[in-house]
């Protein structure tokens, strides 16, 4: 799942973990993704790619912004 793909419906088995039907973790640049959720703002449940799904649920992705660390020098 990659940013700018729409919703995707994936049908699980009771007790299958999400990496057998999503096996990559998605990708979005200027961020590492930090799981899933089953809250938007990701004050739900936290989901991984190992976590087991056990009834319906709507999963949104959770990222964390790459943070640069920028060192200059002053001339004078």
């Amino acid at each position: 799942i990659t940013p700018g793909e729409a919703d995707q419906t994936k049908t699980f088995t009771h007790g299958q973990k999400i990496k057998d039907l999503i096996p990559t973790e998605p990708t979005r640049e200027g961020y590492t993704f930090a799981g899933y959720n089953t809250m938007a703002d990701g004050t739900g449940t936290p989901y991984s790619q190992e976590s087991s799904i056990t009834e319906a649920t709507t999963l949104y992705t959770q990222w964390t912004p790459i943070s640069y660390v920028i060192n200059y020098m002053s001339n004078t």
